[in-house]
């Protein structure tokens, strides 16, 4: 018999769908350039946070935080979408989630697409209760 999650597949998602969100409207310049803002984004991601994107290079939180913020309103008419979100293992309060996420850039007709694998752990300071480890990317064809 498989242990119940402690959190759930929809909470993951929720949490998934809100960080891309966030991203729509910091690209899209939808929200102020503050800290405050921005601490929707930083508050989720743990001090030891790593991304590798499509790319292969692995950029630390302090290198992904600095261009981020700097990156504000620099991609207007961005649109995101997030599918297939799915909870692939659980080890105690960790979460590997996978996910599609598809950017349509403006003037573009076509959208880019990657696969995505995201460790989460359960901590009641992040926004959602979820803080991300690790993040990556992998584009789809």
């Amino acid at each position: 018999m498989k242990k119940a999650l402690r959190i759930t597949n929809d909470e993951v998602a929720a949490e998934i769908s809100r960080l891309h969100q966030f991203f729509i409207d910091w690209f899209n310049g939808v929200v102020p350039k503050t800290a405050e803002e921005f601490e929707k984004f930083s508050s989720a991601t743990a001090d030891d946070f790593v991304m590798v994107p499509p790319s292969g290079q692995m950029v630390g939180i302090k290198q992904l935080g600095q261009g981020l913020f700097e990156a504000h309103n620099q991609r207007p008419g961005l649109d995101i979408e997030v599918k297939k979100m799915q909870i692939q293992h659980q080890m105690g309060n960790f979460y590997l989630a996978t996910y599609e996420e598809w950017q349509l850039e403006k003037g573009e007709t076509e959208w880019k697409g990657r696969v995505s694998s995201a460790l989460l752990s359960e901590d009641e300071s992040a926004p959602a209760g979820l803080k991300w480890h690790h993040v990556h990317e992998t584009w789809l064809p």
